[in-house]
């Protein structure tokens, strides 16, 4: 049984070697991601390469807007939502404050001391995945994502303590926006 196993797989190794190899594309494909880069890859190569784009002609991929957001595209709605956000994310802040410190001292100290690590975590993860997603919008995903580290940053380098820090980073980041708004 093992020999004729072993004789059906030399077989088909056999047969797989011996097929014709295809022969190889006249044109190299080059595939760009939106239109810019394709039109710009479609007038460098000429007739040499075949171009093609990942969006079809007539779909609006609006690059910079989810880069770089706009203003304009914010609505009282948004505005709204904004809002109930933070006023979320301030009374989490306020409510789980002894226990984020214990968190961020040390997981397994806070997990030995009855603190829920884990659910406090994913609740700290839904927070941030829903400040980026009503943010993005407004100030795009770059921005979203400068405005996360370098508050934090900021805040722990300056702050004396977890609070100090805390505040800080707070105050930096509605510094920015502020500041940001005010130059738009």
């Amino acid at each position: 049984m093992r020999l004729r196993w072993i004789g059906t797989v030399a077989l088909a190794m056999l047969a797989a070697a011996c097929q014709q190899a295809p022969s190889p594309p006249a044109k190299p494909l080059v595939v760009a991601s939106f239109y810019p880069p394709y039109e710009f890859a479609r007038q460098i190569a000429g007739d040499r390469a075949e171009v093609a784009s990942l969006v079809p002609s007539g779909v609006n991929a609006d690059l910079f807007a989810i880069l770089f957001g706009s203003i304009m595209t914010v609505s009282p709605l948004d505005v709204w939502l904004i809002g109930a956000l933070a006023a979320g994310v301030a009374l989490t802040l306020w409510a789980c404050y002894p226990r984020l410190l214990a968190i961020t001292l040390s997981d397994d100290l806070a997990r030995t001391s009855g603190v829920p690590v884990g659910a406090l975590n994913l609740l700290l993860t839904v927070l941030t995945a829903l400040t980026v997603v009503v943010a993005m919008r407004m100030v795009g995903i770059l921005m979203v994502s400068g405005m996360i580290v370098i508050p934090t940053l900021t805040g722990f380098a300056v702050g004396r303590s977890f609070r100090g820090a805390l505040r800080v980073a707070i105050l930096t980041a509605l510094a920015a926006v502020v500041v940001g708004l005010i130059a738009a």
